[in-house]
């Protein structure tokens, strides 16, 4: 009876540094978490993105339930320039998570920006299916003309003009380089007719360009582009 109580006397007592070891790698671990969250706050106040990122790495790294922390690495990444890495981690979290639309519009406009429309426009697709958010169609369009694609751009086109919601404003860059905020129906007008230029279907270019100009007539690149056509078909 004493050898059974020693040993179990003998095995608590084995075991008391190595909870003592857990406790002490937990508070640490803790410490590293709370310290880098300081740290993170900080560097995204400033936009100091290399240093966020690092931080949000650790944060992850230490306390892998803190999820926004990678869903936020995907934005870090994108506005750090680093697209690559921003489509990759949301690409992970979208196998996780389909329905995180704020992620799947980051990865949309990163593929965009590396030149890979095509996975792009799938994203993009569907944005638009789980919201019905006119942008993601304005999106597609802008995508499709890029890549020379017109007959499946004045598809687009014409879905946006028959859609709801075109009193939705999108920001576009003028001739003399400043944004815009312009009703959608007016810039899928534009869209249609600079699709119809390319095709040298002057006619309908003219009547999409005075289109998009009815209905916002401070709109500078439907100005600019119609000026354009009527000097070039004198």
């Amino acid at each position: 009876m004493k050898n059974h109580i020693l040993l179990f006397a003998a095995a608590a007592f084995g075991f008391m540094p190595l909870a003592a070891e857990a406790q002490k790698n937990t508070s640490a671990g803790n410490n590293i978490v709370t310290t880098n969250k300081t740290i993170y706050a900080k560097a995204v106040e400033f936009g100091d993105f290399n240093t966020a990122i690092v931080a949000a790495h650790t944060i992850l790294a230490n306390s892998p339930n803190d999820y926004h922390y990678l869903d936020s690495l995907v934005s870090l990444y994108s506005a750090n320039g680093n697209l690559v890495a921003a489509v990759n981690v949301g690409n992970t979290i979208l196998d996780a998570a389909p329905q995180n639309t704020t992620v799947r519009e980051l990865v949309a406009n990163s593929l965009v920006g590396l030149g890979m429309n095509g996975e792009a426009i799938v994203h993009y697709n569907d944005l638009y299916s789980r919201t019905s958010n006119i942008i993601y169609l304005y999106n597609i369009a802008t995508t499709e003309f890029s890549m020379k694609n017109y007959t499946d751009c004045g598809l687009t086109v014409e879905r946006i003009l028959k859609a709801d919601g075109n009193l939705t404003k999108v920001a576009i860059n003028g001739a003399d380089g400043k944004t815009q905020d312009i009703p959608v129906k007016a810039a899928a007008y534009n869209i249609k007719g600079a699709i119809a230029v390319e095709v040298n279907n002057t006619t309908i270019a003219k009547a999409s360009f005075e289109e998009a100009l009815k209905i916002a007539p401070e709109f500078s690149l439907a100005k600019s582009n119609l000026e354009v056509l009527k000097k070039t078909t004198k």
